[in-house]
């Protein structure tokens, strides 16, 4: 019997190990126009979102967001009003987000595109106020033209959120890197 229950332990064990990398894994989906000229566009500037609620990991993620645009060739700047692009994230780590299109000011100020849907392209006309979902363990990454008041890329991470800060902060490189890796050369 003791045998049985050694051999059951060790079976349950090494479930648990192989299925521990699945549940911190991310599914990444990037989106974008195709017919997008990307290499017109030279500089971004940060817009409002749904940042996560601890100040630490918004810096961190917003870093590794500047961090892939500058790699990109990308150069920030403080005014929206004069950037290609504008750059937001939405995240929700903890609980499903229920946001309102008509109060993102992106949306109310440079087009009206459903967010984070995964055919956002639009004329960029303004739609009528939609309520969207940012369902748990979402990070969404959305890319707008400043001048066609569009959004042209969409990069959407979903799954579990690892649980240790460490694991967290890989989780995020990760995530971005993989995001970053589908984004249109110039």
């Amino acid at each position: 019997m003791r045998q049985f229950q050694a051999l059951l332990s060790i079976l349950v064990l090494t479930c648990l190990v192989s299925a521990a990398p699945s549940a911190a894994a991310q599914k990444v989906k990037v989106t974008y126009d195709k017919n997008e000229n990307f290499s017109k566009f030279k500089t971004y500037a940060w817009t409002t979102g749904t940042p996560v609620a601890l100040p630490q990991w918004n810096t961190l993620i917003r870093d590794n967001i500047d961090s892939h645009l500058k790699e990109k060739g990308l150069a920030e700047i403080a005014d929206p009003k004069s950037a290609d692009l504008l750059v937001n994230y939405h995240a929700a780590s903890n609980t499903d987000l229920h946001l309102n299109q008509a109060t993102d000011p992106t949306y109310a100020m440079y087009g009206g595109t459903p967010l984070p849907g995964d055919t956002p392209f639009s004329s960029g006309t303004i739609a009528p106020p939609v309520a969207f979902t940012v369902q748990k363990g979402t990070l969404a990454v959305h890319l707008f033209d400043r001048q066609q008041h569009k959004l042209v890329w969409v990069g959407k991470a979903t799954g579990a959120v690892a649980d240790t800060t460490n694991k967290k902060m890989k989780q995020v490189d990760k995530i971005m890197t993989e995001m970053f890796k589908k984004f249109p050369e110039k």
